[in-house]
């Protein structure tokens, strides 16, 4: 017995009109995303080129803390060194609990912040 082979001018007038329009809204939104994309260079971190955000500046932008952001972006100048800034950033993401803040995460803000960022400083609050 001979199978016959489904063609698409075989099918109804209908399914052929809806196949058409699909394909049609397929091709138009490859050529949208096609112009979004930059004409030349990589899509990562790491070039001034770059049009797409990297993992890293995807993380802190939407799961690191306040304080977190501004240690890896505004106040990056005026951060402690490497190791004192891993230090209050694994303290944030295991929480900031009040066990570990007086011992390890209050001195660095002392040394390193609240000359600023305390009472009587420039950047006090309120």
């Amino acid at each position: 017995m001979e199978q016959r082979v489904n063609r698409l001018r075989d099918w109804g007038l209908a399914a052929r009109l809806a196949v058409g329009g699909f394909v049609l809204i397929c091709v138009a939104g490859l050529i949208a995303i096609a112009s979004l994309l930059p004409r030349e260079g990589p899509l990562l971190d790491g070039d001034a080129r770059s049009a797409l955000p990297g993992e890293h500046a995807l993380r802190l932008q939407y799961r690191a803390s306040p304080l977190e952001r501004a240690l890896h972006g505004s106040m990056r100048a005026y951060a402690p060194p490497a190791t004192e800034c891993r230090t209050v950033i694994n303290w944030l993401r295991q929480g900031g609990q009040r066990s570990g803040f007086y011992d390890t995460v209050e001195p660095i803000l002392a040394r390193h912040c609240t000359r600023c960022h305390g009472a009587t400083g420039p950047a006090a609050a309120g």
